[in-house]
């Protein structure tokens, strides 16, 4: 089915530089061919970065091992979104919360990437959080817990697997926003930490 082109263009004419940023680096591979071409247009006539349409046929064209490689070396290049350090080897890990309140259980799960003292920090709070406030909840609670201490604790003894994993992942997922931004570090880290949250 054909898209109405004129529509198209009215409703990207209507979208903020901050969405057209949002479509071209993370939603291009949901488009048409004729709404890319449209979109690629609206990029140029206001004049956003260039690496937007360098961000779009990444995507279009997929990417190898190498090329998740090359900028993972890049995001390792960052300074610590935590605690801004430089020259700090930055690490993946998995974390994992349970709080309780009577009848209420929540698990939370997040990958964080971080300097090795700002990772091992987080961890620290994941587990006395979950140690604390996850068993207040019946039933889930005095389920959940054990499961998120034990997994937390099993997480530490291959911190290495899980690391690896976890910078391939984040690349991957976000390869259009961190092809987008790879000249500016501080979007660069703006990425890095709203994964973090």
């Amino acid at each position: 089915m054909a898209i109405d082109k004129t529509k198209v263009r009215e409703a990207y004419a209507n979208l903020s530089d901050a969405e057209i940023e949002e479509l071209a680096t993370k939603e291009v591979t949901s488009l048409d061919e004729e709404a890319i071409h449209i979109l690629i247009d609206e990029i140029e006539s206001r004049n956003l970065n260039p690496t937007l349409i360098q961000a779009i046929q990444t995507q279009l064209t997929g990417f190898t091992m190498d090329d998740v490689e090359r900028m993972k070396e890049k995001v390792l290049a960052l300074p610590c979104p935590e605690c801004g350090e430089r020259g700090l080897e930055l690490t993946g890990r998995l974390i994992r919360e349970v709080k309780s309140f009577i009848v209420v259980t929540t698990y939370k799960r997040i990958t964080f990437i971080a300097c090795e003292e700002c990772g091992e920090k987080r961890w620290r709070q994941a587990l006395a959080l979950s140690s604390l406030l996850g068993w207040w909840g019946i039933p889930w609670g005095l389920f959940r817990t054990p499961f998120t201490i034990g997994a937390l604790l099993l997480d530490r003894r291959k911190l290495k697997e899980q690391s690896e994993q976890i910078l391939n992942g984040f690349v991957i997922n976000n390869m259009g926003d961190l092809q987008a931004n790879l000249g500016h570090e501080s979007q660069l880290l703006d990425i890095v930490y709203n994964q973090n949250r």
